[in-house]
């Protein structure tokens, strides 16, 4: 069925971060942004220098980038991201180069590319906990945009911030507005800096502030289909009546079977995969009203590509594959003395091979309720864990 979509799709719409407690958005995909400030930035990368700029809306405190500083997928490129650091999120808008359709959808993010290894500390906790005034100045900036910056250094490492107070903008006491570029604004006692360089040389990061400017762009996300628009039209709309062809092809064959215990076992099977069916639109219909963003992504994707579904469908298989073996053999060796023996050690070799196989299920089952009670609070390492498994399964189980 359509509804179960491929895991890149899900990945795509649901981004690659968790969402831990925070404060719900109070802006959406739909409506209208403004931003009011510029910084023009470059990015040294390999001897090169490349050129980019950032909007803010300081007031309410999110700021834009646009989608040619960001690296496209096939078709897929996008054309602007929103972050709002307050509430841990990203607006993100595209454009399917094919098509010319544009889609927009939420991503969850933690905005601290700079916290310290093993913490999860935002920007603002980290640049306060972690990084010292060293006592040294740079003027920073293009000719008629110089900012004379104090260099902050991190504690533990060769990171560094330069940031100065020659700015107009304001942002809220103990906050800060600011990106995966490093670049942005901190208040720090009450007073709004602009962060005007990062740099870390050991992962060649070097990000400087070129121009600070006053700005008016206006992005309408209205021009965008959300997330929850496009999986309702592409999934969730179609859900039920394709479910209802499934429900109702299985009756067919169900009828068309006279042993009640065949009948019993292949019912098994198709409620298995009902089963599955049924768990995959649940994650997908929450993540439609997340607006594409999943508050656990780890949780999601195993509740969609857990070993158990491909276990129990294997187990409820390899059951009706023994019975119906099991009855030719049957069958066959009623025949007495006309049974053919060579049928007859075929047969018992194949039920030989699915005990082997069973055996092996079994195995396969018992790992899968390890993982889930060893790793039950970790959805990333049960994901992990589970994508291993799966993976020993196929192989195990198509003699690689």
């Amino acid at each position: 069925m359509k509804i179960l979509i491929c895991l890149s799709h899900l990945i795509f719409l649901a981004g690659n971060t968790i969402c831990f407690g925070q404060t719900e958005n109070p802006f959406q995909l739909d409506q209208a942004f403004v931003f009011d400030k510029k910084i023009e930035f470059v990015s040294k990368v390999n001897g090169r220098e490349i050129p980019g700029n950032l909007l803010f809306n300081e007031k309410d405190g999110y700021l834009l980038l646009k989608g040619d500083m960001i690296a496209a997928a096939g078709n897929i490129k996008p054309d602007y991201v929103i972050s709002f650091p307050k509430y841990k999120e990203e607006f993100v808008y595209l454009t399917d180069n094919k098509t010319g359709k544009k889609y927009s959808y939420k991503m969850n993010t933690d905005n601290s590319k700079y916290q310290a290894e093993s913490h999860n500390k935002d920007f603002y906790e980290y640049f306060k906990e972690n990084m010292e005034k060293s006592g040294t100045k740079e003027n920073i900036g293009d000719e008629d945009y110089k900012k004379s910056s104090d260099r902050y250094k991190d504690k533990n490492s060769d990171f560094e911030i330069f940031v100065s107070d020659n700015t107009n903008a304001s942002i809220p006491e103990n906050s800060y507005l600011n990106n995966w570029s490093g670049l942005g604004y901190i208040n720090l006692s009450g007073k709004t800096y602009v962060i005007t360089k990062v740099k870390k040389e050991s992962e060649e990061l070097d990000v400087e502030l070129k121009k600070e400017k006053d700005e008016n762009f206006r992005l309408n996300g209205a021009n965008y289909k959300t997330a929850q628009t496009t999986i309702n039209e592409k999934y969730l709309d179609k859900y039920e009546e394709e479910k209802n062809k499934k429900y109702a092809t299985d009756r067919e064959k169900l009828n068309q079977i006279e042993d009640p215990q065949e009948r019993a076992l292949q019912k098994k099977i198709f409620d298995k995969e009902n089963e599955m069916m049924e768990s995959s639109k649940d994650v997908i219909s929450n993540i439609a009203q997340q607006q594409g963003k999943s508050k656990d992504f780890y949780k999601d994707i195993n509740n969609i590509s857990s070993p158990k579904f491909m276990i129990q469908s294997m187990k409820a298989k390899i059951e009706l594959e023994a019975y119906k073996t099991q009855q030719k053999l049957q069958k066959e060796m009623s025949k007495g003395d006309k049974a053919d023996a060579k049928k007859v050690a075929e047969l018992n070799k194949k039920l030989a091979d699915i005990k082997a196989n069973q055996e092996k299920i079994n195995s396969f089952a018992q790992k899968e309720k390890t993982i889930e009670t060893d790793y039950q609070n970790d959805s990333k390492k049960k994901y992990e864990e589970n994508n291993k498994l799966m993976k020993e399964i196929i192989k195990t189980m198509s003699g690689k």
